[in-house]
């Protein structure tokens, strides 16, 4: 079941929810790799979606770097 929509930095990423295991859930597609993440609550699965996007622009950066 599709709960929200998150956006942050550009990526956006649809939250859904698992009751079997009472968890919050998205996916977000980064350099061509999907990247699944989650959390118990929208506070904690919407940081942890944001954490992932960061982690991905900060490895771009790096590699940008090293090309110059």
């Amino acid at each position: 079941m599709d709960l929200d929509e998150f956006e942050y930095k550009g990526y956006i990423t649809t939250i859904r929810s698992d009751k079997v295991d009472n968890v919050l859930f998205g996916n977000v597609i980064l350099g061509g790799k999907q990247i699944t993440f989650s959390g118990y609550d929208f506070k904690e699965v919407e940081k942890a979606f944001q954490t992932e996007v960061d982690k991905y622009l900060a490895s771009e950066a790096r590699k940008e770097g090293r090309k110059k």
